[in-house]
């Protein structure tokens, strides 16, 4: 694999905040993308147990831009999510929460 993954199925529970600015130049994913959230994505799902489970807070715009299509068929095929909130903008707060289980 490469560097930034140092530790491959190694959590059972990973809750995150996608980070800003997370570095992308070393990333060897199924998916060649640029987009800092959806590396970090990769990452959190290659650090989880085999059943383990992960709950990130992302961008409303991963879940809805084309651009972003292929990613989100990956996680589909490859984990069940569980729950997806649509957190209201009116609370400040502009994100979705998804719980990942793999």
């Amino acid at each position: 694999m490469h560097k930034l993954i140092l530790h491959i199925n190694m959590y059972d529970i990973v809750i995150a905040s996608s980070p800003i600015g997370f570095s992308n130049q070393t990333m060897n994913y199924p998916i060649k993308t640029k987009n800092c959230t959806i590396n970090f994505i990769f990452k959190v799902f290659y650090s989880l147990k085999s059943k383990g489970k992960a709950g990130i807070i992302i961008p409303r715009s991963i879940l809805i831009k084309e651009k972003y299509r292929l990613s989100r068929s990956f996680f589909l095929k490859k984990c069940n999510i569980y729950k997806i909130v649509d957190f209201d903008y009116e609370d400040n707060i502009i994100s979705y929460s998804i719980r990942l289980r793999y």
